[in-house]
C-alpha cells in the first residue's frame, strides 16, 4: 500500500474572540467570531425586512444544494421565540431585496439558523 501525503502541516489559529462569562460561576460558555465582515445584513422598519447580502454565484456552496435558508426570530433570549421566515438563495444572491413579515420584530433579536458559513448581522449598517 502507498500513500502520499497531501498537507505537510496542520493547525488552527483564532483571530478574534469574544466570550461571555455564566451567571455566578464565570465559566465561558460561548466563543464567538467577532471579525467584522458579515455576508447578509437584516434591517425591519415596520414589518419590512430589508435585506443586503455580499453573496456572489460563486459561494453558492454555502447553502448545500438546498434552495432555501429558514431562520428562527427569538427575542434576546432562544426560550422567547418571536416568529420564523425563510430567505431563498436567489433572493440572498441579490444585493437588495425586501419581505414582509407577519409579526413583530424584536428590538434585541437572536437569529437561529442551519449554516456555517454563512454570517448575518441586524440593524442599521453604520
Amino acid at each position: 500500500m502507498y500513500a502520499k501525503s497531501v498537507f505537510n502541516n496542520y493547525g488552527w489559529s483564532l483571530v478574534s474572540d469574544n466570550s461571555a462569562p455564566a451567571i455566578q460561576t464565570n465559566k465561558i460558555l460561548q466563543y464567538a467570531n467577532i471579525e467584522n465582515k458579515n455576508n447578509i445584513n437584516i434591517n425591519v422598519v415596520n414589518n419590512v425586512m430589508n435585506i443586503s447580502s455580499k453573496l456572489t454565484a460563486a459561494e453558492l456552496y454555502y447553502f448545500s444544494g438546498k434552495d432555501k435558508l429558514k431562520l428562527i426570530v427569538c427575542d434576546e433570549h432562544i426560550d422567547k421565540l418571536v416568529g420564523a421566515f425563510e430567505l431563498s438563495v436567489d433572493q440572498l444572491l441579490q444585493e437588495t431585496s425586501e419581505l414582509d413579515i407577519n409579526f413583530s420584530w424584536p428590538n434585541n433579536p437572536l437569529l437561529l439558523y442551519k449554516n456555517n458559513y454563512l454570517k448575518i448581522s441586524t440593524g442599521e449598517i453604520k
